[in-house]
């Protein structure tokens, strides 16, 4: 008889890779299957539960202060959502993983884009409104722009380029919250 791997005496690491792990970053080796099994259902049954608090408790915000709920999307919402990339992003960067940090923004992007935003018109529709196409597009192709020459061209984003994009979201939020509260 076979038993599932959280019940066997061998690490989880043993059974996958079929051989001992010594270090993972951040992972224990010796971590009961019982325990992976928890964490993977509690994950999937609190993440729903947090994004419809989210939402849900956002457009009361957008309501209780006459701002549409458009702005509280491009501003609350994507910067709460956008916390934990962020959290990887830095760590990959600060470990000199580069390309785990552009592949992550690339990557992230992609799938909200394409996945999300395809998922969700599957299940109802999804009107556009006009701020969408006329300004937030716009400055998504150009940040888009703006970064294509060096993942391209492989060169090294420091400090500057740092202080430069930070500045460039600063703007946009303060066109976002000028022009569409």
């Amino acid at each position: 008889m076979i038993k599932p791997f959280f019940f066997c005496k061998k690490s989880w690491w043993q059974i996958i890779y079929g051989m001992d792990i010594e270090e993972v970053e951040g992972a224990d080796p010796a971590i009961k299957g019982w325990k992976i099994a928890a964490f993977l259902i509690a994950g999937l049954i609190g993440l729903p539960l947090g994004a419809k608090l989210l939402v849900d408790n956002a457009v009361i915000i957008a309501t209780d202060f006459g701002v549409s709920a458009t702005v509280i999307g491009l501003t609350l919402v994507a910067i709460g959502t956008s916390l934990p990339e962020l959290a990887t992003t830095v760590m990959a960067a600060y470990r000199g993983k580069a390309d785990v940090a552009i592949g992550n923004v690339i990557g992230s992007n992609l799938f909200n884009l394409l996945a999300i935003v395809g998922i969700a018109s599957l299940v109802g529709p999804m009107p556009v409104s006009d701020t969408l196409l006329n300004l937030d597009l716009w400055v998504m192709l150009g940040a888009s722009l703006l970064i294509a020459p060096i993942v391209f061209g492989r060169k090294r984003m420091g400090y500057r380029w740092g202080i430069g994009l930070t500045l460039a979201y600063i703007a946009y939020l303060y066109l976002v919250l000028t022009n569409g509260a």
